[in-house]
Formats: C-alpha cells, sequence, structure tokens
C-alpha cells in the first residue's frame, strides 16, 4: 500500500502512542499502542530484571516501525513526541527507520489524538 504514504507516529509520553498513515490529505489510524499500567510493589519486594536500553512502548513502536518498512507500507516517517519519548526511540532506532524519517516534530505536548474521544479532521 506504499504509494506516496506517509506514516505519522504521535506519542507524548511512554503510556501511549498512535501510527497514522497520510496518503494525499486523507488519513487512517494504522494502529493505536497503549502500555498496560504496572501493578504496585510493595516497598519490601526487590525485583531484579535485566531490561534492553528504550522504554517497551518504543521498543513496541520501532517493531512496529520495521515491520512496516519491511512491508513497503509507507514511503517515510513523521515523528511528532515529547522531548523524553524522543529520547527514548533513540535508543532503539533502527537504521532503515532513520533513513525514513522526513521530519521529528519535538514538542512538550504531543498528545495522542487517537486516544481522545474527540474527532479532528486534521493530522
Amino acid at each position: 500500500m506504499s504509494g506516496n504514504e506517509i506514516w505519522v507516529v504521535v506519542a507524548a509520553d511512554e503510556q501511549a502512542a498512535c501510527i497514522f498513515a497520510n496518503r494525499h490529505g486523507s488519513s487512517r489510524l494504522v494502529e493505536r499502542l497503549v502500555m498496560p499500567a504496572r501493578p504496585p510493589v510493595a516497598a519490601e519486594a526487590k525485583i531484579v530484571r535485566l531490561v534492553r536500553p528504550g522504554a517497551p512502548l518504543a521498543r513496541q513502536l520501532m517493531d512496529r516501525l520495521v515491520e512496516g518498512a519491511a512491508r513497503n507500507a509507507y514511503e517515510g516517517i513523521l515523528i511528532v513526541v515529547s522531548p523524553a519519548m524522543r529520547s527514548q526511540l533513540r535508543l532503539v532506532m533502527d537504521r532503515r527507520i532513520q533513513s525514513l524519517i522526513i521530519a521529528e516534530i519535538v514538542e512538550s505536548a504531543a498528545a495522542p489524538a487517537c486516544l481522545s474521544t474527540k474527532r479532528s479532521a486534521v493530522l
């Protein structure tokens, strides 16, 4: 489905993100990613985990972008993220994806529009 399709990634924090596809001025939601809330950890509990760099949402987003690139689903990516999410994405950035980025907009209030109950005609 490539044919001038651009994917737009919107993520304000490490909890939620949206991927939109934009083609010829028309947009559609490709995927909504929401991380489940973490259960509270008791103060006396000692948890040791080895974690790959990057927040889980950033890794999930990158996996989805790599999958789309492998299928030639899009020709470029526009990223609209918060400064914190930008840092997380850079930790897990794949070289193939880096070459497809058209622009990055770093916005402290980049709220995922797909999580809002209000509809917007503008992407």
